[in-house]
Formats: structure tokens, sequence, C-alpha cells
């Protein structure tokens, strides 16, 4: 073999670089490093293999690129499928939110025509009170005994609880007006 690292290393070097001979200059670089650890050169044919694994990674890569790689196509359809599915949940998000409720539109109406609201319901009248005579004489059962129990009972009429009088209406004294009216 050669002399001296330096020697080694210049061979390697011009079999890389000039003559493009990379396998076997890749071999002498593993050389280099093998019979002369302790030498500046060892670490600058260090150097030159890292670059030749390097190269030949890129290379690989490259390779990869022009040929077309399915799983890259598999990920770039994936990729549009999932956005597309993100945009849809999306509009259809949005649309359920900007409805109203009650399923009604709320653009403006097109007539120029004002609708009036619908009539209130009718007032419901309450229904006429019967007289207690009227309902004992009527023959009604039910009431009619509820009525007579009523009758029948021993306390004198003076002590039994008097229904509570209705609410009447007072003049305030401490109003301004005369004729304002204050419920109690």
């Amino acid at each position: 073999m050669e002399n001296s690292p330096l020697e080694l290393y210049d061979k390697a070097y011009r079999l890389h670089y000039v003559e493009n001979n990379v396998v076997q200059a890749g071999q002498l670089y593993e050389a280099l490093i093998k019979e002369f650890p302790e030498s500046n050169e060892c670490g600058y044919a260090v150097i030159q293999l890292q670059k030749i694994h390097a190269r030949e990674v890129v290379d690989s890569i490259e390779a990869l690129r022009r040929k077309g790689h399915p799983l890259l196509l598999v990920s770039v359809v994936l990729n549009i499928v999932t956005l597309l599915a993100v945009v849809a949940v999306a509009v259809l998000f949005l649309t359920d939110q900007r409805a109203p409720a009650s399923g009604l539109s709320a653009a403006a109406p097109t007539s120029s025509a004002v609708v009036p609201p619908p009539p209130p319901p009718p007032p419901v009248e309450p229904a006429p009170v019967a007289d207690d005579a009227a309902i004992v004489e009527s023959g009604s059962e039910p009431i009619a005994a509820v009525v007579k129990e009523e009758k029948k009972d021993s306390t004198p009429a003076r002590k039994r609880a008097a229904p509570a009088p209705a609410a009447r209406p007072r003049k305030s004294s401490s109003s301004p007006a005369k004729d304002s009216v204050q419920y109690f």
C-alpha cells in the first residue's frame, strides 16, 4: 500500500472527484481510517465518506421522485379528501346555525302589504253560580248532600267562619289626585 496517510488520501480524493469512481474512493477512505486512525487525514477521510453516503441518499430520493412513489400519491389524495370533508362539515354547521328555529325564512317579505296580527281569542265568561237553595231543590244528589250536611252542622251560624270580604277600593288621602284609587 501507500507509505503515508497523505498519499493515500490524495489518491482517494482524485478517484472521488476527478475520475468519479466513488466506489473505489470509498474503499480507500475506509482503508485510510483503519490504517491511520490518529492522523489528520483520517478526519478528512471520515468527512468524505459522509459526503459519499449523503450523495447516495439524495440519489435514491431523486430516483423515487422521478419514478413517482405510490405512497406519495395516496397521501396527497387522502389529504384532499380530508380537506373536502372538513369544508363540507363547516358548511353544514354554518347553515344550521343560520337557519331560524321556527322553520320560517329570515328574509324580508317580498310583498309590500303588512299582514295584521291574528285577532285575540274571545274572552271566557265564567259560568253562572247557582244559589245553594236552588241546588238543594233541583234534586242533584252529590251537591245537595254537601249542602244538607253543612246545614246539619250543630255549630251556630254566627260562630262559623264567615267568608273573607272582597277587597274594596279605598281612596288614598296621600295621593295628589282626588279620584285615584288604591287596592289593598
